[in-house]
């Protein structure tokens, strides 16, 4: 069994059609045996994403709302979260000067090195 942490970037490819899609696909089935491991603010990440794709007209409501029940059910019973705990929120607040990310990308930064041991999956 293998960890792997998985950013919105990553693991937006098991909820929505788009290349990469069969390789996250492949290591999130429950089969596979592996522990997903996620920050506390990917669902956020997530379900803005595909609310964000629906205002372009690429998704359609009923499949953002979709996603959102499936993140929400996947985060509660198949992946590991990593909450926002004060310690983890200071942290990246400390990255800000230093990391040029985005704030969500902050955390989920902080959250991953967190699990310092789980390999990041990077977007095929």
């Amino acid at each position: 069994m293998t960890q792997y942490f998985l950013d919105s970037s990553a693991l937006i490819k098991r909820y929505v059609v788009e290349p990469g899609t069969t390789w996250v696909r492949s290591l999130t089935i429950h089969s596979s045996g592996n522990t997903i491991i996620i920050a506390q603010i990917t669902q956020i990440e997530i379900v803005s994403g595909a609310s964000r794709r629906a205002r372009e007209g690429t998704l359609t409501t009923r499949t953002v709302r979709a996603v959102r029940l499936r993140i929400d059910r996947h985060a509660h019973r198949e992946y590991v979260v990593i909450g926002l705990t004060p310690q983890v929120v200071r942290r990246a607040e400390d990255l800000l000067p230093v990391h040029p990310l985005i704030p969500g990308a902050r955390l989920t930064l902080e959250g991953r090195k967190m699990c310092a041991s789980c390999p990041k999956a990077s977007s095929r």
